[in-house]
């Protein structure tokens, strides 16, 4: 095996298999779009409902304000739910599309290494690890740039209101992503471990149950399950430590919005109290905060859920980066029934010398039986027949 592709990067990877859906990304965009206009809205209403309130304004006024707050609350759970359901559909056919890359790709390789590579490793790293990417797909696109464009808006109005708000909310925003980025790849190793631990305790499992019946006619029960448990305290080990330190990311941002609602309430209380703003205004600054914390939690998520997929991206970009060693070969075979001659073969598998000095010539038609105890090479012959080794 070679290494000769360079690991897939997210962006790259992710612009590649959503390119064949342009139709269904681009009515994803306006979904998000649509709904994010709504939720900046939305804020705008409850600011007319209570002012006018206060002011003592006709019942009609305030019933058709009501009305409009339900109305558009309704129709963005439409589109978000629209959006969430156009955007896992987007994600599952790109990731079915990637499992079926990979597998074609693993089909060539040649049997030196799936002789390396149990079963079970290649369902987790065929299966897996592309299941990982899943969400990455479909919650990438639906909520980190639904986030991103609710952010820009939410501190657009904010700037609209008063320029101490905008500044205030902007700062903020600036800190909360400073450092939210500066953790952005704190897990990605302890992450990448994890995966592989996962792939090696079911790669475990998958060869103890194919060969059940040698561990009970062996007797090697117990020996086989204190491996087991091995395999599965490393699992869990690399496990609590990854999710430990994804959590850190969370940890912090929870850190952060607590002051920042503090902030947003002193900073509506005192331009109120100095007659700078209406009280609709005061509370237009707190929900306006409520909407900053939502697409940054989403961006954290993201984040988190990009750590995972750094890992399992790592490990695809490390399997797609392989290749055969044997190479495609030129010769034209003539029509018809073959010789096969072996001619002092020797082979073995790293050190282990397997065959040899084996000699001998099979004639077109003849028919030859291999006998032989387990072990003694009847497998490895027929595999350099095939050129499955060379």
């Amino acid at each position: 095996m070679s290494p000769d592709a360079a690991p897939l990067k997210p962006i790259p990877i992710l612009l590649r298999y959503l390119k064949p859906q342009r139709g269904n990304v681009a009515l994803l965009a306006l979904l998000l779009l649509s709904s994010i206009g709504l939720q900046l809205w939305v804020p705008q209403i409850m600011r007319s409902f209570i002012d006018a309130a206060q002011q003592k304004a006709p019942l009609e006024l305030l019933t058709r304000a009501a009305f409009f707050y339900l109305f558009a609350a309704i129709v963005n759970q439409l589109l978000s739910a629209g959006a969430t359901f156009v955007g896992a559909n987007v994600g599952w056919t790109a990731t079915n599309l990637l499992r079926s890359d990979l597998m074609k790709h693993v089909l060539t390789l040649d049997m030196s290494f799936h002789k390396d590579h149990s079963s079970g490793e290649m369902i987790e790293r065929i299966d897996g690890d592309v299941t990982a990417l899943s969400n990455f797909f479909s919650q990438f696109s639906v909520r980190v740039f639904g986030a991103v464009l609710l952010l820009v808006g939410v501190m657009v109005m904010f700037w609209r209101e008063n320029i101490w708000a905008g500044l205030s909310i902007t700062a903020f925003t600036v800190l909360v992503l400073s450092v939210l980025l500066s953790l952005r790849k704190v897990a990605v190793g302890s992450t990448e471990r994890e995966r592989e631990a996962n792939a090696q305790m079911y790669g475990f499992i998958e060869e103890r149950l194919a060969g059940l019946e040698d561990i009970r006619a062996l007797g090697a029960g117990h020996h086989t399950m204190k491996r087991f448990w091995q395999a599965s305290k490393t699992y869990y080990h690399t496990s609590r430590t990854a999710h430990f330190a994804r959590a850190s990311i969370w940890l912090a941002m929870l850190a952060m919005f607590a002051v920042g609602y503090v902030g947003a309430l002193a900073l509506g209380v005192g331009l109120y109290a100095a007659g700078v703003v209406t009280l609709g205004t005061a509370y237009l600054f707190f929900q306006y905060m409520s909407m900053v914390e939502d697409p940054i939690d989403q961006i954290t998520q993201q984040l988190q859920e990009l750590q995972k997929v750094g890992a399992s991206l790592q490990r695809i970009g490390d399997l797609l980066s392989l290749r055969s060693s044997l190479t495609e070969g030129t010769t034209q075979l003539p029509s018809g029934a073959l010789s096969l001659e072996f001619d002092q073969v020797d082979f073995g598998y790293g050190e282990k010398n397997v065959l040899s000095g084996i000699d001998f010539t099979l004639e077109p038609g003849q028919i030859l039986g291999l006998l032989g105890r387990t072990g003694s090479g009847k497998t490895t012959l027929t595999r350099l027949i095939l050129r499955l080794y060379d």
